[in-house]
C-alpha cells in the first residue's frame, strides 16, 4: 500500500497523428506508487474549478472502482495521506 494518494483537477486533450487537439475533456487523475485512473466526465472547465476539494474526493470515490478502492485503502491508515491539487487533505 502507497502512504500517498495524490488526486488532482485534470484537461484531456485528444490528438490526432499530427498532434492537433481533437476534443477536450475535463476530470480528476489519482494515483500513487502502485497505479492510477482517471475519470474524465465534467462537463466544462468551470464547471471543474468550482468544485471544492470535497467535491473532487466525492467526485473520484463515487465515479470509479478503482479511486474509490485507493480512498478506501488509506482512511484511517497511520501516517497514510491524500493530497488534493497538492494541498493534504484530510481523509477522516
Amino acid at each position: 500500500m502507497s502512504m500517498e494518494v495524490q488526486l488532482v483537477r485534470t484537461r484531456f486533450e485528444s490528438l490526432d497523428e499530427f498532434g492537433i487537439v481533437t476534443s477536450t475533456t475535463f476530470g480528476v487523475r489519482i494515483y500513487d506508487d502502485f497505479g492510477c485512473t482517471y475519470l474524465n466526465t465534467i462537463d466544462s472547465l468551470d464547471a471543474l474549478t468550482s468544485m471544492s476539494p470535497d467535491d473532487l474526493v466525492d467526485f473520484a470515490s463515487d465515479g470509479s472502482e478503482a479511486a474509490s478502492a485507493m480512498l478506501s485503502t488509506i482512511r484511517g491508515a497511520e501516517g497514510a495521506r491524500l493530497y488534493v491539487d497538492g494541498e493534504i487533505y484530510d481523509v477522516g
